[in-house]
């Protein structure tokens, strides 16, 4: 099989269910993120618009990723995917379908890879900020808060990512807030 040349960056929204405001009739933040598969890494993030979906955030994120990495929008584009998923629970089946915007050559084995490195962002990602961050569980609707700590747990996750060790992304929280040396290892490497 031939290798997927270079990172699949996988592209996907997270609702932080926590800030929807009823009291104020305002929808919760969506926040669509750029996610380094292999180094596990997120390497930009933005807020959908107001009564919109992750289409109108992603043209932002690319260009802010292009910006990043100094390079033309959209070369280098060749395939266009879909993945179809059947599920059955309690009797009932359901069917969805996934479309992918791909720049690794149409060949079924490389796609299938770069698909099955894209689903990880679920687990590295999501269930960490849900589960070890309470992102979900995150309150804060006032203002500009929830982007603001979205954004920082998005940095704080990197930083620890980045730091070599056994330990769970959990541990790792727990020893930063008790010690001042590990603390400061993983602020400023």
């Amino acid at each position: 099989m031939e290798e997927c040349p270079g990172e699949i960056i996988a592209l996907d929204g997270k609702t932080a269910r926590g800030s929807l405001d009823r009291k104020n009739d305002k929808n919760p933040l969506h926040m669509v993120s750029a996610w380094a598969c292999e180094q596990r890494l997120i390497l930009g993030q933005k807020a959908t618009d107001d009564q919109s979906n992750e289409i109108t955030a992603l043209p932002k994120l690319l260009k802010l990723l292009v910006t990043f990495n100094n390079t033309s929008a959209g070369r280098g584009l060749c395939s266009i995917g879909m993945v179809e998923r059947e599920c059955t629970q309690a009797g009932s089946t359901s069917i969805e379908q996934r479309y992918f915007i791909s720049s690794i050559k149409p060949v079924a084995p490389l796609f299938a890879k770069a698909v099955r490195s894209h689903w990880g962002v679920e687990n590295p990602l999501y269930w960490r900020l849900d589960v070890v961050l309470g992102d979900d569980a995150c309150r804060i609707k006032k203002d500009n808060g929830a982007p603001i700590l979205t954004r920082l747990r998005h940095l704080c996750m990197n930083l620890f990512e980045q730091k070599p060790s056994k330990m769970s992304l959990a541990k790792k929280f727990r020893k930063a807030a008790w010690s001042d040396h590990f603390r400061s290892q993983v602020t400023f490497p």
